[in-house]
Formats: C-alpha cells, sequence, structure tokens
C-alpha cells in the first residue's frame, strides 16, 4: 500500500515569517530535485502574493548561485536537507536556469487562475477549442445576495438600521435614489484584490456591530475638521483683500488666477486641479504674479503677495493636501 503524504501546516501571526518558511520549502524541493517545479503547484490567494513570491523563489536562487546571502535561507537548506554547501549552490544555478527557461511551468498563481487553467483544459478536452472565454458572473451573485439581504433585513435589526442609514446618506448626498443598486454598485468591491487583501482585517473590525457607525463619525469629523480649516484660510484671504480695498476681480486673469484659487475653496471645490493651475503656481514665489502689467493697483497688489498673500497660499496649500483625500 502506498503511503499517503505528509500533510504539514504553518499557523502563525503576521509578520512571523511564513512567507520565508514557505519560500525554503519550495527551494528545498528544487535543491532536492532542479525541476521538480513542474510537479509543484503553489496557490495563493491574489495576483500580488502569487507574483512577490515567484519573485522570492528566483532571487534566492540566484542569490544561492552566486554565493551571496539569502536572508538565512541558504543556511536553513544546508541544516535541513544535509546537503553541502557546495552541492546546494550547483543545484540552485541548475534549477535556477531550467525555471527562466520554462517559465511557462513555474506554478505560483491565485486560486482563480489554477481553476481558469482547468477550465480551459476541460474546454479543449471536450472539443470546445481556443475561443472559449470564461465569465465570472459576479452580477448574479450580488443580485442575489442584495435580494436576500432585503428579504432579511426585518429579522436583523442592526443591519436594517444599516439599510436605513444607507438610504438616507444615498439621498442627503443627492445620489441615486435606486437602492438597490447603489448598493450592488458598492457590493463589486468584495471582488477587488485590495478588499481581498484586507479581507480578515476587515472581518475582525466588523465583528463589532458599532464599528461601522463609529468609523464613519470619526471619518465626517476628520473631513468637517478639515473642510473648516480650509474655509478659514479663504476668509483670511478675503478679509486681508477687503482690508485693502480689492477683490477678486482685481488681481490677476480674475476668478482663473490665483485669487481664484480661494474662490473656489469658498465653494466648496478642492481639487488638485486648483492648485495645479500654471497661474497659481506661478503666484507662489512670485508677488509681481498677483497683479496684471496693467493694473491701477498693481504695486498693492505686489505688496499684498509679498507681505501676506504667497505665504497664505503656500498654508492653505498644505491643509489642502493634508485634508483632501
Amino acid at each position: 500500500m502506498q503511503k499517503a503524504p505528509q500533510l504539514t501546516v504553518y499557523k502563525a501571526s503576521a509578520g512571523s515569517g511564513k512567507t520565508w518558511r514557505l519560500t525554503v520549502e519550495y527551494l528545498k524541493l528544487l535543491v532536492m530535485q532542479p525541476d521538480a517545479y513542474r510537479h509543484i503547484l503553489a496557490v495563493t490567494f491574489t495576483n500580488k502574493a502569487a507574483g512577490e513570491m515567484k519573485e522570492r523563489v528566483l532571487q534566492a536562487l540566484c542569490r544561492i548561485s552566486r554565493g551571496e546571502d539569502a536572508k538565512g535561507m541558504d543556511k536553513a537548506i544546508v541544516d535541513e536537507t544535509g546537503l553541502p554547501i557546495e552541492k546546494v549552490r550547483e543545484q540552485a544555478t541548475t534549477a535556477l536556469h531550467l525555471l527562466l527557461h520554462d517559465y511557462g511551468r513555474f506554478h505560483i498563481e491565485t486560486i482563480d487562475s489554477f481553476f481558469q487553467l482547468v477550465l480551459r483544459n476541460l474546454a479543449r478536452e471536450l472539443g470546445l477549442g481556443s475561443s472559449f472565454n470564461i465569465d465570472l458572473d459576479t452580477k448574479s451573485v450580488l443580485d442575489k445576495a442584495v435580494g436576500q439581504l432585503y428579504e432579511h433585513a426585518s429579522e436583523n435589526p442592526s443591519v436594517l438600521e444599516w439599510i436605513e442609514n444607507f438610504i438616507e446618506e444615498q439621498l442627503r448626498d443627492g445620489k441615486s435614489r435606486n437602492v438597490a443598486e447603489a448598493l450592488k454598485t458598492f457590493g463589486q468591491n468584495i471582488f477587488k484584490e485590495c478588499f481581498q487583501q484586507q479581507w480578515g482585517n476587515l472581518s475582525k473590525e466588523l465583528s463589532d456591530k458599532d464599528f461601522l457607525k463609529l468609523y464613519k463619525e470619526t471619518l465626517h469629523k476628520m473631513a468637517a475638521a478639515g473642510e473648516k480649516a480650509i474655509q478659514d484660510k479663504a476668509k483670511e484671504f478675503n478679509y486681508i483683500i477687503t482690508a485693502a480695498g480689492l477683490t477678486v476681480d482685481d488681481f490677476a486673469y480674475k476668478s482663473t488666477g490665483p485669487a481664484g484659487y480661494f474662490v473656489k475653496l469658498q465653494n466648496g471645490n478642492y481639487s488638485p486641479d486648483n492648485y495645479n493651475s500654471s497661474r497659481v503656481r506661478a503666484a507662489l514665489d512670485n508677488p509681481a504674479a498677483w497683479a496684471s502689467a496693467k493694473s491701477p493697483y498693481r504695486l498693492k497688489i505686489e505688496q499684498l503677495g509679498r507681505e501676506k498673500l504667497n505665504d497664505l497660499l503656500e498654508e492653505c496649500e498644505k491643509i489642502r493636501q493634508a485634508n483632501y483625500k
């Protein structure tokens, strides 16, 4: 009777070296048999993780073959395989050469790509040809999920409250009244790689039913504080020019020039495009850029730019950058 293969499970907290250990295990197989990669399937959850794992394996093989330190992996391989370091370097060199010339069989990939490969091979066996496409029907899954959410919302007061708050926010922000479609659009996030990478942390936080409410309250307070800081600077600009007997129209290019930067902030437009205007940036280090050459107030405006407005613009932009997101 054939002996069942041994299953080894590594469980450890984040940052404890799980990826390092998995890389060592992969390298040990290659050192023992350089073409073993043809029979190894390594599966991760995200494209980023798969790419990083491939890069680690190749970098480690390269460093070992050159006799350089491979973050302790070379020592671990020698200790755990019992092979002399010279043999380990020789085998690593051979494995690296084979991998680079047979890269298509270097299988470190995501679960999705693995099953797509299986399905494509199945399609070929069934004679469906190379035009066979695999579609992940996420829309129907979301449609069903949102339908079930509505259907059972009355059974869960916290979910019902969340839906009601979501509807109120949509209406308050002037967004679509079709809440079901808004929920489906929002639900598309769960299929994104960035969401899947953070799902462990998110699920832990979301286990606290009050987390989302408190989190949103914190965000609103941060946004309000940032907006107030920006608006205060815009009001300061208005106070300065009014005290000098000037209006925005007295400045170079009027509302499309450097003075217009503050007008847009007052109107709630905090886009980086406001500052990236060549006219606004020119005024930052050049007081003369605040006034047009033919303005009867040119000297007064240039003096204001030099003494107050240049510094105010720089301070305001720092605040806007810090709070824009």
